[in-house]
């Protein structure tokens, strides 16, 4: 059996941001100014509204 070095996940299409390019541009700007203020190599963003206002993804989990 011959077994392939890769596998490719399919992950649908790209859902579009929840805000304007320009609005997102604008935040990472932001966040960019504070990283290079502070004189970090990296951020953690560690709450989900963080997560949510730097990258438009919102997590939402379903309990039963």
């Amino acid at each position: 059996m011959k077994r392939t070095d890769f596998f490719q996940f399919k992950n649908g299409s790209k859902v579009p941001l929840p805000f304007s390019d320009k609005e997102y541009e604008n935040r990472l700007k932001g966040l960019r100014k504070i990283i290079t203020e502070k004189n970090l190599d990296a951020i953690i963003l560690t709450s989900l509204q963080n997560v949510a206002y730097y990258s438009g993804f919102l997590y939402c989990s379903f309990g039963r």
